[in-house]
């Protein structure tokens, strides 16, 4: 098509003010999603693994962040 990633959020953010709601064919069905969220909910209820603490999960992702600022910083050069 030809569009920049600019254009494309430009037009998304236009069509949303005009229309004042999300344009239709980015909106799925509403009982699709539901199927999958009640699928997801239900793998995380029976999800065995040990659970991680606030302080093991705030320190993973913040060491994940800092990679991807690294990496941000590599592309800029």
């Amino acid at each position: 098509m030809g569009l920049t990633v600019s254009d494309a959020v430009r037009i998304l953010l236009t069509r949303t003010a005009n229309e004042g709601a999300l344009p239709l064919e980015l909106v799925s069905g509403g009982e699709a999603h539901d199927i999958w969220f009640r699928a997801k909910v239900l793998e995380a209820l029976n999800d065995t693994r040990p659970n991680v603490s606030d302080d093991e999960a705030e320190v993973h992702f913040a060491q994940r962040r800092a990679a991807a600022s690294r990496r941000a910083g590599d592309l800029k050069s």
